[in-house]
């Protein structure tokens, strides 16, 4: 790879960091503003917080991806630690704060709250590069004993919550580095049975969850139900058209889609933008994900620690955009998660903006050889 080609990457990250990070206050604000002055009074009340968080994104970004590699896979590993421990408050009952049915956040002032899984979900990945650097240092050590607690740990407290989607994040991002580890199939096969046979096991438990998948597979058995707000998001697309309605013009953030500041912000970006604005969205967000399964692969030969990690935040990155775009058109059910950038909430702002940041600092990394 040559250095005007790294230095090309370095480039695309911050352009288009700002840019999604830009196109995301708008967006909050497009699709909140409605449901925030019927409920607060105030328009602006969720893009002001946003837009908070997204200055304080931009301050990390800006410091984060210009510190050295080393000191950032040093704050990644201690930042397990710390959002490990605010995950485990989170199961106190007068800590942890429920919304939706879910005990996912903790306050902390003015009614500003953080969600400790969404960086759990990121430094998971710097937890795997300290115990394979320890292995690859020290023959005694033992990988799989102290990965599988932890892996373990983190899936039974998102199970207490419950955090079904961080659970499939979580898992799938670290099946792929499981692959490069291993290079088998047996394992995953094996791992595969077992993840499908515990998912239909919890989902079975609570009928919430099954009628929940019962809409997903046909959301017209219960279209004022389970399956209305799949309905709705479907049918903004389909107003959309191809160039959209217009910015601020979607009707179904009146009210007709639940959720369209958080998990379904994109129907209404869909209805408003049309297929041009989405596919030009899908494009920007996977050009950024092809540039970071780049670098990780482009920092194998330095460090194979360092492209595992790589490709977990990529893989990580790609399966949420993935699972966020399926849910709003109806190839998987419902999960709660929040399509980066455009949706609402500061923890999904800032430990994307980790990602970025930490791409930006390989890159520059690898640029110096």
């Amino acid at each position: 790879m040559t250095t005007y080609k790294k230095l090309d990457i370095t480039t695309q990250i911050s352009m288009a960091y700002f840019f999604l990070l830009i196109l995301g206050v708008f967006q909050v604000y497009s699709a909140s503003s409605i449901y925030a002055m019927d409920v607060y009074l105030d328009s602006w009340y969720f893009v002001k917080k946003q837009a908070l968080f997204a200055v304080l994104g931009a301050g990390v970004f800006l410091s984060f991806s210009r510190i050295k590699i080393k000191w950032f896979l040093i704050f990644g590993g201690f930042g397990f630690f710390v959002s490990f421990l605010a995950l485990l408050l989170t199961l106190h009952p007068s800590i942890g704060k429920t919304a939706g049915g879910a005990t996912r956040w903790l306050e902390l002032f003015s009614g500003f709250r953080i969600e400790p899984g969404e960086f759990v979900k990121v430094s998971f990945g710097f937890l795997i590069f300290w115990l394979l650097s320890f292995r690859g240092k020290y023959s005694r050590f033992s990988f799989w004993w102290p990965f599988t607690i932890f892996f373990f740990a983190v899936l039974f407290v998102f199970i207490r919550q419950p955090d079904f989607g961080s659970i499939i994040l979580l898992t799938l991002s670290t099946l792929v580095v499981m692959f490069f580890l291993l290079k088998k199939v047996w394992p995953f096969l094996i791992l595969g049975i077992v993840s499908f046979s515990g998912l239909s096991f919890f989902v079975m438990q609570k009928t919430y969850r099954y009628e929940r998948l019962l809409s997903f597979l046909d959301p017209w058995r219960d279209p004022q139900g389970k399956g209305y707000q799949v309905i709705q998001s479907l049918m903004a697309f389909r107003k959309g058209g191809f160039l959209g309605e217009g910015i601020g013009m979607s009707e179904a953030k009146f009210f007709f889609l639940p959720e369209a500041h958080t998990d379904f912000t994109l129907a209404v970006f869909a209805e408003e933008w049309g297929f041009v604005g989405v596919f030009l969205l899908l494009l920007i967000l996977m050009k950024s994900a092809f540039n970071f399964l780049k670098l990780s692969k482009d920092s194998y030969l330095q460090d194979k620690q360092l492209s595992h990690l790589g490709y977990y935040l990529a893989c990580l990155f790609f399966f949420i955009i993935f699972i966020n775009f399926s849910v709003n058109i109806g190839l998987l059910p419902t999960k709660g998660l929040s399509l980066p950038f455009l949706s609402y909430g500061g923890s999904s702002l800032l430990s994307v903006t980790l990602i970025f940041s930490y791409f930006k600092s390989l890159a520059r990394h690898l640029e110096k050889g």
